[in-house]
């Protein structure tokens, strides 16, 4: 097991169920503590798990990233979503081969991953500098385009 992701979008969840920073913070610890007591005894040579998320959801849900990394996240990798086309795939929007191209030619990927490598310095500052940044979860948007068609 290379590791363990918790939270998944939490833009869209944490408002509606009244879940503070404070709370995922504290969902993460009872995650990475379950971690280390199941691979408390290990065998030698198997790698203990990382502890990753909070899987934010591109630049919708980014503002629910910095208050979580603020209240104490502790996690060896930050994840978030990202697609390069962002929700047109949900509101039903018609995604041609000019639109893909047109994104494909922006800075909208560069400009996303900056916003979250500033976020990933302040994380750094508050006392966990070795966090990673990874995508946790994207897509090309020629598929979602060809998969709509079809359900």
């Amino acid at each position: 097991m290379y590791g363990y992701e918790l939270g998944n979008e939490p833009g869209c969840y944490m408002p509606e169920f009244n879940i503070s920073a404070a709370d995922a913070v504290l969902d993460f610890a009872i995650l990475t503590r379950v971690i280390n007591e199941v691979y408390a005894d290990a065998p030698k040579g198997l790698t203990k798990p990382l502890v990753m998320g909070p899987d934010v959801g591109g630049c919708a849900h980014a503002d629910f990233l910095a208050p979580i990394l603020a209240a104490g996240l502790k996690v060896d990798v930050i994840t978030m979503h990202h697609y390069v086309i962002g929700g047109a795939f949900h509101t039903g929007l018609a995604i041609g081969t000019a639109d893909m191209v047109k994104f494909a030619l922006s800075n909208f990927t560069q400009d996303q991953f900056k916003g979250y490598n500033d976020v990933k310095k302040k994380y750094a500052s508050l006392g966990k500098p070795d966090a990673e940044l990874w995508v946790g979860e994207g897509g090309k948007p020629l598929f979602l385009a060809d998969f709509s068609r079809h359900i």
